[in-house]
């Protein structure tokens, strides 16, 4: 007993594995709440209505990285070091802005890009509500992050859960749209949370400003850059395989991913503590190292439980969800190589190296993309899994030799 109450005080002692404890705790609530979301919507829905579904969430989800701009980021780069007040109100005025304007134009779009008039009408409306509420989400996400209240950011994400609770109501709606707006409901609900938890925090109503803008302008872009480069291939690869192989092979290659999200929870969660702890001052070879081997720790194990029950998982979803076994299994073994590199971008992102991690960022887009596509009809789903591994597994080798030098 004594050594275990040692252990929770050293734990909550140490910033980057509490903080880190934290984020894991978030992405894996939203990872298990994600698939049982999934779940009932694949019990409730059929598979066409699912594979639609999780093309205009994945649809959603880029548009949202495009309309950030970066400036997630910097509010957890320069957050301890501007105006709370300001730095939050102008980011906010931004995002909404611009995730109203993108939204708009995938809208005009969407019918030629999904063969679908699924957007036109009311729905394109709740489209836009949705993305921006999505895009409050992730702002607000941020400020809780940088003011070191991750328990706090887990509630905000843990309310998410909610959507659970309106994919039979919206039934009614039917359809593909019945999925979709069940998760936008939930964005709703987080986001009053979120603003009345921050104002009991001290964050106020602060001014829009300019000069801001352009102070933070190179680091707010060049991150943008990053991000958009990096998780491009997984938002549109369920557009590229739908397009490829149809919807039932996104949904396929849609829940395989999910699951494989629990292990990507992982060295992202530690990857944020890192650049958090980072720009908060603390010693970067040190608790980068800390955050390599304490991830691969927590991945190994379970890596070696999704490879042996990769069918029995996606059995969950229904039988023939476990023809994406083996994609499950590659994208698992990808999540190893995705850790190095995830660190390596928080250590540059700390130093304001931006340039290069553009470089690298624009390469592993261009290299997963392009190999699922070129694999893709020859291949299955199966092709995705193997772009990741190759592409990340190059990647994380050259970017250790950069570590380690």
């Amino acid at each position: 007993m004594i050594n275990l109450r040692r252990k929770v005080t050293e734990l909550l002692d140490d910033n980057v594995r509490r903080h880190s404890s934290f984020l894991i705790l978030t992405s894996l609530s939203n990872a298990v709440t994600g698939l049982v979301f999934w779940t009932v919507a694949a019990r409730l829905y059929s598979t066409e209505d699912v594979g639609m579904a999780t093309t205009l969430f994945s649809n959603l989800s880029l548009l949202l990285m495009i309309a950030q701009f970066g400036i997630p980021q910097s509010i957890i780069r320069y957050l301890p070091e501007k105006d709370t007040d300001d730095l939050v109100t102008t980011s906010m005025i931004i995002c909404g802005s611009t995730s109203a304007v993108f939204g708009l134009i995938f809208i005009v779009i969407s019918k030629p890009l999904l063969k679908s008039d699924i957007l036109v009408g009311i729905s394109g409306v709740f489209f836009i509500l949705f993305l921006i509420s999505d895009m409050y989400e992730t702002v607000l996400g941020k400020c809780f992050m940088t003011l070191r209240k991750t328990e706090k950011y887990l509630i905000q994400n843990l309310i998410l859960a909610t959507r659970i609770l309106f994919l039979p109501i919206f039934l009614i709606y039917g359809g593909a749209m019945g999925v979709f707006s069940s998760i936008g409901a939930s964005f709703v609900i987080s986001n009053a949370y979120s603003w009345y938890s921050l104002k009991r925090e001290g964050l106020r109503r602060g001014d829009f400003r300019s000069d801001l803008v352009r102070e933070l302008r190179d680091f707010s872009l060049g991150n943008y850059s990053i991000g958009l480069f990096l998780t491009v291939p997984n938002h549109v690869m369920p557009l590229v395989i739908l397009r490829s192989l149809g919807p039932e092979s996104a949904a396929f290659f849609y829940m395989a991913n999910k699951i494989a999200s629990l292990l990507y929870t992982v060295p992202i969660a530690f990857s944020s503590s890192v650049f958090i702890e980072g720009s908060h001052g603390k010693e970067i070879r040190t608790i980068s190292k800390q955050a390599i081997i304490s991830s691969i720790g927590l991945i190994l194990p379970a890596l070696i439980i999704i490879s042996i029950f990769a069918k029995n998982i996606l059995g969950i979803f229904g039988d023939e969800y476990t023809t994406a076994s083996t994609l499950l299994i590659y994208l698992s073994i990808s999540s190893i190589f995705i850790t190095v590199f995830r660190i390596y971008v928080s250590i540059e992102r700390i130093r304001e190296n931006i340039s290069r991690l553009v470089i690298f960022s624009f390469a592993i887009s261009v290299g997963v993309i392009g190999i699922a596509g070129l694999g893709l009809p020859r291949l299955g789903i199966q092709a995705v899994g193997l772009a990741y591994i190759l592409t990340y597994g190059i990647a994380s080798l050259i970017v250790s030799f950069i570590i380690l030098r």
